[in-house]
């Protein structure tokens, strides 16, 4: 007897898209100290303000007058107005919409629903005010021919007073040209980003006219630009390694529109208050910015100077004075509203001097040229979370008048770095908070420069509960911060925990736990604003560390801030 065997296989594919300071203190060695990086910067002193995108109308859908069980064969699809689409991307898509129609026989109800795609195609490409228009079926050729309606940019008007070239600068759109909703949020980026910016953008429905009822037109209206913008802040924050002094003071300037080039620009300047001390250190920071339609030129530098006892009951001092100079180029790409990738290359100089009485230390001298380049990518989504990657190389290289270390095998290794941040919003019986997640890690193949390219853990900016004088650096680094806040009911009020650990090590080989070199600890604190002023205060435990009869002790961080 023959028995029919029916075999049903369900397949489930998941798809899951920092110089340790050393025990001892050396009476030659270089003082080190916490040295601010360009993401630092941007994230902790540029004003972010944030743009609005302008409202989206709904995407068109496509009904056929009737339906019918007939199936109509289809060899040929013609696409008028595809090649108004001029990006490779949405080239791409079409054609594969195209591919999947030809050669096959269509219901009409397939075939509605196939057309509903194509305004779907053209919406999530940006195409936002294009649409499917005219629709033919020829069932005697055979033939789909189907009429895009391109949306056009009409007119581009702003107030009297504006620039125009300040217009043509930031927004990467042209009269004539088919609305994309990308470009505006990219001349969106470029308007807003620069303090207290009050840019308006409206999208607007151009009048009708007869002689062209084919495409839809729309005017976009700019208004608030060239103008110059200034804010700054004063603070008092206790954040610095504690042999410098108590307490630090910090002046923040940012400037937007200064030099009438849609740029932002800001100056930091930062000192130790308690100047009684012999021992102290400053710092000096600028950055500007210029946008480009998708690009951006940024330079980026700082002048640290500290000055240290060589020993504790003594008044001579050890001095060292670090400067850096970047150059970057940045090209931004917008694959959907909530994605953005950025492209990043450029070139930073460092300059080291460490001095004993007033001596300077030749083999401490370095005046070394690097190259980087870079991939970033940051995801929106909802209520206010995102995720941001980045992956970063950095080379020193031998230009001329370099001077690079005497130890010639660390010099022009590749120092790879990978950082993820995200926010992550969340609910718990109606309490709204947020899980903040940070890696980073470096990575080497062989030893590197110690003044100028190793990685350090401990301190506010890295491992809660321990102070950056006695923290670790080696060439290799793994560092994972995790941050809970809670919305208190209070109004802009936010307490938050924290919980970090960090290892660094020579070798690549035992990055993520080195047994003689990492740290675990922990923070309580809150954050909050009243008006003009806002403050943080941070209590971090150290918790694990290799000499359990090591003196780490509590740290208490406070920084209090006016904004003006």
């Amino acid at each position: 007897m023959h028995i029919g065997l029916l075999i049903l296989i369900t397949g489930i594919f998941f798809v899951y898209h920092s110089t340790s300071f050393a025990d001892g203190n050396e009476a030659i060695a270089p003082t080190t100290f916490s040295i601010p990086s360009e993401d630092m910067f941007r994230k902790e002193n540029i004003q972010q303000n944030k743009g609005s995108s302008p409202q989206l109308p709904l995407s068109k859908e496509i009904h056929f007058p009737s339906s019918s069980p007939q199936c109509f064969p289809i060899k040929n699809v013609i696409l008028h107005n595809q090649k108004v689409f001029n990006q490779y991307s949405i080239q791409r898509a079409l054609n594969q919409w195209k591919q999947q129609l030809e050669g096959y026989c269509h219901f009409e109800a397939l075939l509605e629903q196939d057309i509903n795609i194509l305004n779907a195609i053209l919406y999530d490409a940006g195409y936002v005010t294009s649409e499917v228009g005219e629709v033919n079926l020829f069932a005697d050729r055979e033939l789909l021919d189907i009429t895009l309606k391109a949306g056009m940019i009409d007119a581009v008007i702003s107030d009297k007073s504006t620039k125009h070239y300040l217009i043509s600068q930031a927004m990467p759109v042209k009269v004539g040209e088919v609305l994309n909703i990308r470009d505006i949020e990219q001349g969106i980026a470029n308007l807003k980003d620069k303090p207290n910016s009050d840019v308006k953008i409206e999208l607007k429905a151009a009048s009708p006219n007869e002689n062209n009822k084919e495409n839809k037109k729309t005017v976009i209206s700019i208004n608030h630009i060239g103008k110059g913008t200034f804010n700054g802040s004063l603070a008092i924050h206790n954040r610095e390694q504690k042999s410098y002094g108590d307490w630090f003071g910090t002046a923040r300037f940012s400037f937007g529109n200064l030099f009438q080039l849609n740029d932002s620009a800001s100056i930091i300047l930062s000192s130790n208050i308690d100047k009684m001390k012999l021992q102290g250190i400053s710092k000096q920071i600028f950055f500007l910015q210029v946008p480009y339609h998708y690009w951006r030129f940024s330079l980026f530098g700082y002048n640290i100077k500290s000055k240290n006892k060589i020993i504790e009951r003594d008044t001579k001092l050890q001095t060292t004075q670090q400067q850096h100079l970047s150059f970057e180029i940045q090209r931004f790409f917008r694959p959907s509203s909530q994605r953005t990738v950025t492209l990043m290359g450029g070139l930073q100089y460092y300059t080291y001097q460490n001095r004993i009485l007033n001596k300077e230390i030749s083999v401490h001298t370095r005046r070394s040229p690097y190259i980087t380049a870079s991939i970033e990518q940051n995801y929106r989504f909802q209520r206010g979370g995102n995720i941001h990657v980045k992956f970063n190389y950095k080379q020193s290289v031998p230009l001329n008048g370099a001077r690079l270390s005497p130890i010639k095998s660390v010099n022009g290794v590749p120092i790879f770095n990978f950082n993820l941040d995200s926010v992550i919003p969340f609910s718990i019986a109606s309490q709204q908070l947020f899980y903040q997640p940070n890696i980073n890690i470096q990575l080497t193949k062989s030893a590197i420069d110690g003044l100028l390219d190793k990685s350090t853990i401990g301190g506010f900016y890295s491992v809660y509960g321990f102070s950056p004088d006695q923290g670790y650096s080696a060439a290799n680094q793994f560092l994972f911060r995790q941050k809970l806040s809670w919305i208190t009911p209070i109004n802009n009020q936010i307490l938050f925990s924290a919980l970090d650990y960090g290892s660094v090590s020579e070798s690549r080989g035992n990055i993520f736990h080195n047994e003689k070199k990492y740290l675990v600890g922990i923070a309580l604190g809150l954050e909050g604003s009243f008006q003009k002023l806002s403050y943080q205060f941070s209590y971090g435990i150290p918790l694990l560390m290799p000499n359990k009869n090591s003196n780490h002790s509590s740290q208490f961080h406070f920084n209090g801030q006016w904004n003006f």
